[in-house]
């Protein structure tokens, strides 16, 4: 049974190394997702945008919008006015002159950030895969020291060493399975908060709004020595 015993050993040294691994990951993933879920300031900037949308789109069919979809924010960018000033631009220039406070609301969502190509179906498939090899050291553990052919001080040694470290990371597994289904069910209550299709992939969700935080942060950056210029106040 060398070939059982050397893969049995194989997978007790490397469980520890993989999930040590795992762990940052699926921790950034929960706190992407309820430094989102809590962010008051994020849903005020979209407060804004929806008002600067609606006094855009006045007396046409898009008037008047309860909302709209995560998907236009990077775009926000892209649309400009006569003297090249993008809807992004004017949209921090307002918050500057009524709510300033917002500006710094990027640094709140750094975590949203860091995590834009983090999948919560990998993570939650990760922890299952990781499951599955616990129950294979439990499984070939058992085999093997079961075997009559085993020494009954080495089989013996063996089982105790098996049975301490699934004690262990069995412990450990329920841990990270608890935080990752907690992380599972905060993202799906955002998705529903923001109207998001249910099943959206979470590499697209967070990467989008990433891409928004980044974009609205440099423009603050960039744009605010300008704010005293009378043609970011032109159409209010």
């Amino acid at each position: 049974m060398l070939a059982m015993r050397l893969d049995l050993l194989f997978t007790i040294r490397e469980f520890p190394v993989n999930m040590e691994e795992f762990k940052p990951t699926l921790d950034l993933a929960w706190k992407a997702c309820h430094e989102l879920d809590r962010s008051e300031e994020f849903l005020e900037v979209l407060g804004y945008v929806l008002a600067v949308g609606n006094y855009l789109n006045a007396g046409t069919p898009k008037g008047n919008a309860y909302g709209f979809q995560l998907k236009y924010l990077p775009k926000l960018i892209d649309f400009r006015g006569q003297e090249k000033t993008s809807l992004l631009d004017f949209l921090v220039v307002q918050i500057h002159r009524r709510r300033p406070d917002l500006l710094h609301m990027p640094s709140s969502l750094d975590s949203v950030v860091k995590a834009s190509e983090i999948s919560v179906t990998s993570i939650l498939a990760e922890i299952e895969v990781m499951g599955n090899e616990l129950k294979k050291i439990e499984h070939n553990g058992s085999q093997i020291t079961q075997h009559p052919k085993m020494l009954k001080e080495t089989g013996l040694r063996l089982k105790q060493e098996v049975e301490t470290f699934l004690g262990e990371y069995c412990a450990r597994l329920n841990v990270l399975d608890s935080r990752a289904q907690e992380m599972s069910n905060t993202y799906s209550k955002l998705l529903t908060k923001f109207g998001e299709k249910v099943g959206t992939d979470s590499e697209d969700f967070f990467a989008t709004i990433s891409q928004f935080l980044i974009q609205f942060n440099k423009v603050v950056q960039e744009k605010l020595s300008s704010v005293s210029r009378p043609s970011y106040y032109s159409c209010c």
